[in-house]
């Protein structure tokens, strides 16, 4: 019988993929990510990590990973290129991540980023010309012309291509 212990990885899994789920829809639907669901996401690492065995150098480890990305986010934010909630999305990210994965983590961030950033270009443009589609409101408020992007739904694809090379990863789900 398996213990209980082999399935926290699993669970740690979910509850991550979860979270940025769940900013991905909310960033969607209001151009927000709430900043409850940010603490939550970067607290709850802290119970898995203690929960699937990291010591502290590790814990602290992945500490410095979200307040570097945390402080360069920031940075883009007062530059007007970037959320607040994205800049809170993106440290409670990298605080699960840890170091190893930061490279695909901003490599697919940036790429979806790019591509989803492109198409609400084409699609506004074509929306300015055709006119709003009757769906639902999330929908006509995502066709409106406005500066912002849900810039979420970048960093939950990048985040779910990352999470495979981290060290807390589920070894059973690498072979």
């Amino acid at each position: 019988m398996p213990e209980i212990t082999n399935f926290i990885p699993l669970i740690a899994l979910i509850t991550y993929c979860g979270f940025l789920i769940t900013a991905m829809i909310g960033d969607i639907k209001s151009f927000t990510i709430s900043n409850r669901l940010n603490i939550l996401f970067f607290l709850s690492f802290i119970v898995f990590a203690i929960c699937m065995g990291l010591g502290y150098k590790q814990l602290l480890s992945h500490l410095w990973v979200a307040v570097i990305s945390f402080i360069i986010c920031f940075i883009l934010f007062t530059l007007g290129l970037f959320g607040g909630g994205d800049v809170k999305l993106v440290g409670a990210t990298c605080f699960w991540l840890g170091a190893g994965p930061i490279y695909t983590y901003a490599l697919i961030t940036a790429l979806t980023g790019g591509v989803l950033a492109l198409t609400l270009l084409i699609s506004r443009k074509i929306v300015a010309k055709t006119g709003l589609p009757k769906g639902p409101k999330w929908v006509r408020a995502l066709l409106r012309k406005r500066v912002h992007i849900p810039y979420a739904i970048a960093l939950g694809f990048g985040g779910f291509f990352a999470v495979l090379q981290t060290t807390w990863f589920p070894s059973f789900l690498h072979n």
